[in-house]
């Protein structure tokens, strides 16, 4: 389809909290000391070859790959298990963002066909390692367009004036870098998906509370899901994280983007609310 001549036109309300996100990294990026609040001091520990202890050590996960934070601080996950949790920080928090940002560009670029077609080998990975649950989860979004056919094609009206005849197109595109953090991993899976199915990329929220997506992190890159699409960072207290990300509760922030409920009409309202319209107008030739 051919756009060439045309103006498109992005509403600014559904851009601004993308911004307001993007600010706050940007004023992370300006720290120039990593600061660690008194909680993280007295419950964590540092680690400075976490490869030699005998625990299994989850570090941030961003680019395609783990990632040991900067100051190779962890936190204790579960005492009966040895499991560590890194502690991030602000360089940390920022190289995250970047490479969500990154995947934002190569992932938002695919059409949503293309999209399920990757996320559809998600499905065959998570039976193999014994989630058919998950693998349910994932299956059900794989229908997601022939449920909502109306709310992701294109539509199209003509408009005309004194000086010119038109078509104006109307489609939607995704937002950019999206927050998830859920105690469920089931629930957690059903938002990634509608995330991703968006053209969003993500950032999983972690602690010894919310740490659903950490297990499943090395399998991504082998289903094909591009690097910087799924990203984790990790903290003791979510609280801290959430303040320097959203200035606020992490609950008062995805509440814009998700409607409670599993009707398919609650899924094409979070569809729209992790998508923006775009209007594109072709002169007539």
């Amino acid at each position: 389809m051919e756009f060439s001549g045309g103006a498109v036109f992005l509403p600014y309300i559904n851009v601004c909290d993308q911004e307001i996100r993007r600010e706050n990294i940007h004023k992370m990026r300006k720290v120039s000391i990593d600061l660690i609040d008194s909680l993280q001091i007295k419950n964590g520990i540092i680690l400075n070859s976490p490869e030699e202890t005998n625990c299994v050590i989850y570090h941030l996960f961003y680019g395609g790959m783990w990632q040991p934070p900067l100051l190779n601080m962890y936190t204790k996950h579960n005492f009966l298990y040895d499991i560590f949790l890194a502690n991030v920080t602000n360089s940390d928090i920022v190289k995250c963002y970047e490479s969500a940002e990154k995947g934002f560009e190569i992932w938002s670029a695919k059409s949503i066909k293309s999209r399920i077609e990757i996320l559809s080998n998600l499905e065959s990975m998570l039976i193999s390692i014994g989630k058919p649950l998950l693998a349910a989860i994932v299956e059900r979004w794989m229908s997601f367009p022939n449920v909502c056919p109306n709310v992701i094609g294109f539509s199209s009206a003509c408009a005309s004036s004194q000086y010119a005849e038109v078509e104006v197109m109307y489609t939607r595109m995704p937002l950019g870098v999206i927050f998830l953090k859920e105690c469920n991993e089931n629930a957690l899976f059903v938002r990634l998906m509608q995330t991703l199915i968006a053209g969003n990329t993500v950032i999983v929220l972690n602690n010894a509370n919310f740490s659903g997506i950490l297990p499943y992190c090395n399998i991504f890159s082998t289903c094909g899901i591009p690097a910087g699409v799924i990203n984790s960072l990790s903290h003791s207290d979510l609280n801290f994280l959430e303040n320097k990300l959203f200035a606020g509760p992490h609950s008062d922030y995805i509440k814009d983007y998700f409607e409670k409920g599993t009707s398919v009409q609650s899924y094409a309202i979070s569809y729209r609310n992790l998508t923006m319209p775009k209007q594109i107008v072709l002169p007539f030739k």
